[in-house]
This record gives C-alpha cells, structure tokens and sequence, in this order.
C-alpha cells in the first residue's frame, strides 16, 4: 500500500547510559533523521526527528518511575513526561503526564493511563 506524501526518513540515536545496581539508570542521547529526498538541513526545526533526550529512570520491585525529558536540537521547545508503572505478573498499570514545550506560547498537557499485558 502506498501513503501519498510521505518522504523516506533514516535516523541515527546515538545513546550513552549508566545504570546503578540499585536500581537507578540516567541515559542520555540525540536523535537525528536523514530525509534521502530532502535539501533541508540537519538542524532544521522542520523535522520533529531532531532533538534531545535525558532519561532518569528506577525501579524497585513491582515499581518503575521515570522522568523524560526531551527538547528540540537547539533547545528552544522543551517537554517532559513522568510515567510511573506498576507490574503484577503478566499485567502492568501505567500513568503518564507529557506536559510539552514548556516555555513556549504552544504549552500542553497530555494524560495518559493504560494498562498492558504480556504473554
């Protein structure tokens, strides 16, 4: 099936990570997209590919929280998401708030809930 107006992306996300052995992990990382048909530049605020991200997460039995966050390349919007999860066997309740572009005339908020499981 074709999708009329879509451009091939390639990305690249380099990542660096330390996890703790109680449980803490702090990662941090770029992400970048390569449109092959496209003469925009790297860093262009067109792409919603390009940007940062920070990552402190922990997890101690049946809890994991997280703290995201993630920006634009030149930092110029700015969102964070706190996600708190609770596992119990194959099932696992989860809650989210992206709160995004912090700073910026666009400021939202996005709940989320969800409930998963694995088999």
């Amino acid at each position: 099936m074709q999708v009329p107006d879509i451009d091939p992306v390639v990305g690249l996300h380099p990542e660096i990570s330390w996890q703790s052995g109680f449980g803490l992990e702090v990662s941090a990382g770029v992400s970048f997209a390569f449109p092959p048909a496209s003469n925009k530049t790297l860093f262009s605020n067109e792409k919603p590919f390009e940007r940062t991200e920070l990552k402190i997460s922990f997890m101690t039995g049946s809890i994991y929280a997280e703290l995201y966050f993630y920006s634009t390349i030149d930092f110029e919007k700015i969102s964070i998401c706190p996600t708190i999860t609770y596992f119990s066997g194959p099932f696992s309740v989860w809650l989210s708030l992206d709160i995004g572009t912090v700073y910026y005339p666009d400021f939202g908020l996005c709940p989320m809930v969800g409930i998963t499981y694995s088999f």
